[in-house]
């Protein structure tokens, strides 16, 4: 308990916290603009609420699940190693258990409140600008659908725990996820891909169009399950193995 209010008294002074919801809350007006100006948007038949939510989901996910994700999961762990204070926790081997279980909590609520955030966004813009299809049955819809994506979204984020425990190094974390976010745009625009990269699965949720087979939820699961697993024991055997000497 006292690690996580610790934690949580860091999240406060934390710059990397205001940035996150900055983004969020620019990112609902950049989908409006686009869904307001695009030709394209113009002369779909997709209502515009329903093409605002999505696209807005879309940019979320590229940008938060994968750029801003890594920034915030390397400042969470990396900075026990910066201020040195590692060595007491690992020195004590309970206190390791408990140190992945804080930091996992920190950074599933606060990729959730980002996500709800903007999606609370998107419903208040929807309202003020009077978007064609903003009813109070697809903004439930719309509601579960990113809170669901938003969770699901947070299982391909244990790569990037994984690989900031193992470089604990900022550059090598960005690089990751840039050949993430690369992988997640390739196999969003490919109906094959898209299934079975783990990174893309939460476009899916979001997609109010294209009906989804159970053959797809299945190759969905099977990725994300398989992905959780190795990053999982990769994290758990990295933390057994480390001393005093190897974080020195």
């Amino acid at each position: 308990m006292n690690l996580l209010k610790s934690e949580l008294l860091k999240l406060k002074r934390c710059w990397l916290l205001r940035v996150s919801f900055l983004l969020a809350l620019l990112l609902p007006f950049l989908t409006l603009a686009m869904t307001l100006l695009s030709e394209q948007a113009r002369q779909s038949a997709e209502p515009q609420f329903l093409m605002l939510i999505r696209q807005n989901h879309i940019f979320l996910t590229l940008f938060a699940c994968n750029l801003l994700s890594s920034l915030i999961v390397t400042h969470l762990f990396l900075k026990e190693f910066q201020y040195g204070t590692i060595a007491d926790i690992i020195s004590v081997p309970v206190g390791r258990m408990r140190y992945i279980a804080v930091k996992e909590t920190i950074l599933f609520f606060w990729m959730m409140a980002i996500g709800l955030f903007s999606y609370l966004l998107c419903l208040l813009i929807g309202a003020a600008f009077g978007l064609t299809g903003f009813a109070f049955d697809l903004a439930v819809t719309g509601l579960w659908k990113y809170a669901a994506a938003t969770a699901i979204s947070f299982i391909p984020m244990q790569l990037m725990v994984l690989v900031t425990l193992l470089f604990k190094n900022y550059a090598i974390s960005l690089a990751v996820s840039a050949v993430t976010l690369v992988g997640s745009v390739v196999a969003f625009n490919t109906k094959d891909l898209i299934f079975v990269f783990p990174n893309s699965i939460a476009f899916v949720l979001t997609n109010f169009q294209t009906p989804v087979t159970a053959e797809q939820v299945l190759a969905s699961a099977a990725s994300l399950a398989a992905l959780l697993i190795v990053c999982l024991l990769g994290i758990l055997i990295r933390f057994s193995r480390m001393d005093l000497k190897t974080v020195a």
